[in-house]
Formats: C-alpha cells, structure tokens, sequence
C-alpha cells in the first residue's frame, strides 16, 4: 500500500538532482569565501516520496452480516476484522483515513456510525467504537457511497481518493431492492468516479450470487475474500486499479 497514492516532493541539499538548490549555493560560496570546504551538496531533486491519498472505509452494518458462513463463523466478524486491518495499515503509513459504518430503515433514515474522522489518528477510543458496532437494518448502499464520496470531497484535499466499502456488496432496503437497487448503487458509484474517487468493494463470505454482484459492481473493483489474510495479496493491486480509473474517467470529463 506504500506505493499508492505518492506524491512528488522536493530534496534539498543532495548529491545530485534536477536543478541547484539555490540556498545550498549560495552557503556553499559564503562557506569557500570565508575558508571553510563548504557542503558540495547543492542540488535539488523531486522524487515520489509524499503520501497523497485519502481513503474513506464504509463498513456496511445491515442485519444481514449477522449471517453465519458455512463453517459457522460470524460473516460480521470477518467484515470488521478486514476494516480494521484496512483502517490501521492506511493509518500506519501516514494517510488520510476515515471510516465510518452504515445501515438503514428506509429512504429517510439512513445512519453513517463514526468509527474516525479523517485525520484522526486510529488509536483506542476509534478501535473501542468499531467493537461497538452491532449489524441491524437494512443496506441502502447508493445513498451511502453518496455520502461517503461527499465527505471526502469535503474534507479530503489529495490528489488520490479512495472510497473502500466493505459489504456483502448487494443493496438492500425497504423499496429499494433488485433492478431499482442496484442501479441507484451504479449510478451513484460512477458519479463517484466521475469526481475522481476510485471505489472498491471488499466482501468477504458474502453467500450472494456472483452474477448479482457483477452487475452492481463490475465498473468499479470488487474482490471477495475467503479470510481476512487474503487481504494482503489482493488490496494494492485492486485499490491501484480503481484510483487509476476514477483518474481516468474524471480527466475525461473534465475534457469534456
């Protein structure tokens, strides 16, 4: 994940590089002139160094993920295990992360649950309100990639932005199901990208129909996940991926 969402930044005072540093310079002649060697490192250089990206991770809470795989583990405790573990790896590295759960009851009453602002740190009292979290309602998911997109946009001011939502990946709501659910959430996910936020979707133990979840999320990025180690090998090359297209397709409507 380190090599995601980098951002030039320059070097001064280098061996060598792109052009003089002008400050190095001039010390270094000030240095000469009153007898000392001086520090020949004069130049400057930019290289990708900077942390660039902000991420916003959506932890779907519909009474759904209360749900029980096969082998008889709580799918709600796989999903919250993989959000803390996508959390505190952004965390880690210095970025910009927000995470937040959702469920709902209806079209006027969707709830985002504050897990941690973006820009607070994940330390213990937003590590305690993730554990507090609790699956009920239903899963409005159009509305809540809106929102989600829009706080970034808000509070966000990165050159790379990442919507990471972790759900079964199928919405579901009172009036809100099948063809009409699923193309409020398409909808809602290019109009995310359109504004430049790559969106991904990790699901894990999801028992939905694969078809059904190619079409809702088979513009953006999707993976489904056996167990959360299965994390390590699929996050970078799919988040890259999804910022790389929302770049894309938001250079083209600017374009446009």
């Amino acid at each position: 994940l380190a090599r995601l969402g980098t951002a030039y930044v320059k070097h001064h005072r280098q061996n060598d590089g792109d052009s003089l540093d002008e400050t190095a310079l001039l010390s270094f002649f000030v240095d000469k002139a009153s007898g000392y060697s001086g520090d020949e490192r004069v130049y400057e250089s930019r290289r990708k160094t900077g942390r660039d990206l902000a991420a916003m991770v959506l932890l779907d809470c519909s009474g759904s993920t209360s749900d029980q795989r096969p082998d008889g583990m709580p799918i709600w405790d796989l999903q919250r295990s993989v959000a803390h573990d996508v959390i505190a790896a952004l965390d880690e590295l210095g970025d910009l992360v927000g995470a937040y759960g959702f469920r709902s009851f209806g079209r006027n009453d969707v709830r985002f649950l504050r897990v941690k602002d973006l820009g607070e740190r994940f330390g213990q009292q937003a590590r305690a309100r993730l554990h507090s979290l609790k699956p009920t309602g239903y899963t409005r998911l159009g509305a809540a990639i809106r929102h989600g997109t829009e706080l970034l946009k808000l509070k966000a001011q990165t050159g790379c932005q990442l919507l990471i939502v972790i759900s079964d990946g199928l919405p579901y709501d009172v009036q809100y199901e099948k063809e009409y659910a699923e193309q409020d959430t398409q909808h809602a996910l290019m109009e995310a990208e359109r504004s430049g936020v790559g969106c991904v979707c990790l699901s894990i133990g999801s028992p939905q129909d694969h078809k059904a979840l190619l079409r809702v999320w088979g513009l953006a990025g999707h993976a489904s996940l056996d167990s959360p180690s299965d994390l390590q090998k699929m996050a970078a090359p799919l988040f890259a991926a999804s910022l790389r297209k929302a770049s894309e397709r938001s250079s083209w409507r600017a374009a446009a």
